[in-house]
């Protein structure tokens, strides 16, 4: 199996591919609004781009806008089941976070893996680029019995429902 399909059509336009590695640069920068200026109207113009859907998602959590990242979480999720993101893509990057001279990096699972169903990992690097601490976010099949149970149909705010 191929990416071939699902990558050309988002490595055909150039202007595209660069703003979005230009976007990511500054997400890596700390310069949220410069990101979230470029991906809006390329997410826009392309709904099924996952590379922009992505960047926006995380641009959106480190610029603090919770809707607007938990609206990206669910769209990814959507590509997903839809067949939109390669294969083999297990998860992406949500947040990072700088403090000083260590830095958080949050992942999320595009569909839980693992024996523990992680869907979201944190990764705490120090200075040298070394992590030095992981954190997973995780529900057994047991526990999401149970959150079925006690969810109403509609899950409140804030809850990732993975199909």
């Amino acid at each position: 199996m191929t990416n071939a399909p699902i990558l050309g059509r988002h490595y055909s336009d150039v202007k595209g591919v660069i703003s979005k590695f230009a976007s990511e640069a500054a997400l890596n920068s700390l310069d949220s609004a410069f990101a979230l200026s470029t991906l809006k109207p390329i997410a826009q113009a392309d709904p099924e781009d996952w590379q922009a859907a992505a960047l926006l998602t995380r641009a959106s959590a480190e610029s603090g806008d919770t809707a607007a990242r938990e609206a990206g979480i669910a769209h990814m999720i959507d590509l997903r089941t839809k067949g939109l993101t390669p294969p083999g893509m297990q998860q992406y990057t949500l947040e990072q976070v700088t403090v000083g001279e260590t830095t958080l990096v949050v992942r999320m699972s595009l569909v839980p893996w693992g024996y523990y169903k992680v869907y979201a990992l944190g990764q705490v690097f120090n200075p040298q680029g070394k992590i030095f601490l992981r954190a997973t976010l995780e529900s057994t099949m047991r526990i999401r019995r149970c959150l079925r149970r006690s969810i109403p149909t509609k899950p409140p705010r804030g809850f990732v429902v993975f199909p």
